[in-house]
């Protein structure tokens, strides 16, 4: 097990590896600047590389973690209010009726039974659909939890070269 001061020194010098292979430089040319083996620029980017997955990863599942937590707490109020928009309700009208200049008023009350609010569940339809989605489920492969990070591609420019010549 290294050292305090070599553990710091190990640290610093992945540091400057991941700095300067993310301004561009080939792993030869991080060797030769910093004076260090080829092997050793190679080895420092496969636990660099480890080190950003697993960071990415951790921060993937935590953005999924709160969608899924969202999609509960509206599927929970969906499935209360639909609860609620069943069972029987009484609705009271008054009818006038007019005989000879004076009303007479009939009060009818009327008994309905609702099933209930169809509306709420199609919100529980939709938050089932997007927790199947955001989880991966409807693909027929399983996810490892990169598929929804881009392809990019990058192309750096020495300091000395003007942007223009870069489309050339």
């Amino acid at each position: 097990m290294p050292t305090n001061s070599r553990l710091k020194a190990l640290l610093q010098r992945r540091e400057q590896v991941a700095e300067l292979f993310l301004s561009g430089r080939t792993m030869r040319q991080i060797a030769q600047e910093l004076g260090i083996a080829l092997g050793t620029v190679h080895n420092d980017m496969q636990v660099i590389e480890k080190q950003w997955m697993k960071r990415t990863n951790d921060s993937y599942n935590r953005y999924v973690s709160r969608i899924i937590s969202k999609l509960d707490l509206i599927e929970k109020q969906a499935y209360e209010a639909f609860e609620e928009s069943q069972g029987e309700t009484v609705v009271a009208t008054n009818r006038g009726r007019s005989k000879s200049g004076s009303r007479e008023f009939i009060k009818q009350e009327v008994r309905k039974v609702s099933p209930g609010d169809p509306r709420y569940l199609e919100v529980i339809a939709k938050c089932i659909d997007h927790r199947i989605r955001v989880l991966g489920l409807n693909s027929k492969t399983k996810c490892t939890g990169t598929e929804h990070l881009p392809i990019i591609t990058i192309e750096t420019v020495p300091p000395d070269q003007p942007l223009d010549e870069m489309d050339e």
